[in-house]
């Protein structure tokens, strides 16, 4: 099994999370994982659904679904995003559908140092790596911190503008 150092941030303290009441919520679901994709500039393929449970009662239908979306940034480092959205829908007299929208986005750097070959493990490597860490590495992350922020707050007025909240 490989071995690896991992460093992990929270791209925030708390994720970003809003709560949506109205029309036009049968456009959230269903093309969720390009919307993903796309406002994170990132390949479908990095986009994966890992749960998702669908309840109809009558015309009302609910969907729950959670995304992990995998941005890779460097040979070391990329962001992890995990988005949580639940729908709730019903026809309406208006407008094709109304109902309800949760959406919750949380965001993580994660920074992957394998240690899997005799050098690697090695002292000479771990106080080099160390030194290269503190001196440039350290700054590189922040940056990618910021940049993750960046990317979740587009995430959330992307989410918005879909769903036409202002």
């Amino acid at each position: 099994m490989p071995v690896k150092i991992v460093l992990k941030d929270d791209c925030r303290k708390l994720p970003i999370t809003f709560h949506y009441e109205g029309p036009n919520v049968h456009v959230v679901y269903p093309g969720l994982k390009k919307f993903l994709a796309d406002v994170l500039n990132v390949p479908e393929e990095q986009v994966h659904e890992k749960q998702l449970s669908v309840s109809r009662s009558g015309d009302e239908e609910k969907i729950k679904a959670k995304f992990d979306v995998l941005r890779r940034i460097d040979k070391y480092s990329y962001m992890l995003f995990e988005v949580s959205c639940s729908v709730e829908k019903k026809p309406s007299q208006q407008f094709e559908s109304e109902g309800i929208v949760d959406v919750e986005i949380k965001g993580k750097l994660m920074t992957e140092i394998p240690q899997n070959t005799a050098w690697q493990k090695s002292f000479v490597f771990q106080l080099l790596f160390t030194l290269f860490l503190h001196t440039w590495y350290n700054k590189k992350r922040k940056g990618y911190v910021n940049e993750c922020k960046d990317a979740m707050f587009e995430l959330e007025r992307r989410f918005k503008k879909l769903l036409r909240i202002e």
